[in-house]
């Protein structure tokens, strides 16, 4: 997931440590960092976990198995979806592009197909692809 450094412990606890872009597809926006958590601060490293609408994402554009259980498990802590959509139309900007988007309408669908659950991004993320894929063809074409 180009992780910088990968952290587990012996209770299979992991922490992915990414340093400005995360999976190669997102890059840490100010909103993320302002939502962070300081967990930790010994002195010459600080650590701070980023709040579960952002984790919410990054599971979505991970593309692993394990992430849509994860991003259902999320849903049941009652995620501010405006939240996910704010910072999904943030990172369109700071990455200048929607290809992205796509992944994250690929695991919306898995979810839905997965645990019969919708949530008010399917619509949006739906017709960024739907717009993504038709600028697609049009590149083939040409």
């Amino acid at each position: 997931l180009g992780a910088q450094r990968i952290f587990e412990n012996d209770d299979g606890c992991r922490i992915d440590v990414f340093n400005q872009q995360v999976i190669g597809k997102l890059i840490l926006s100010s909103g993320i960092r302002e939502r962070s958590e300081r967990y930790l601060d010994p002195g010459n490293l600080v650590v701070e976990l980023v709040s579960p609408e952002d984790i919410f994402l990054f599971k979505a554009v991970a593309g692993r198995v394990d992430d849509i259980e994860d991003m259902f498990s999320l849903m049941q802590t009652g995620l501010e979806f405006d939240v996910v959509e704010a910072e999904l139309e943030t990172q369109v900007e700071l990455l200048e592009q929607e290809l992205f988007v796509t992944y994250v309408n690929e695991a919306l669908t898995d979810l839905t197909e997965q645990h019969n659950v919708t949530t008010p991004l399917h619509g949006p993320v739906a017709e960024i692809t739907e717009r993504v894929y038709e600028e697609l063809e049009v590149l083939h074409a040409l």
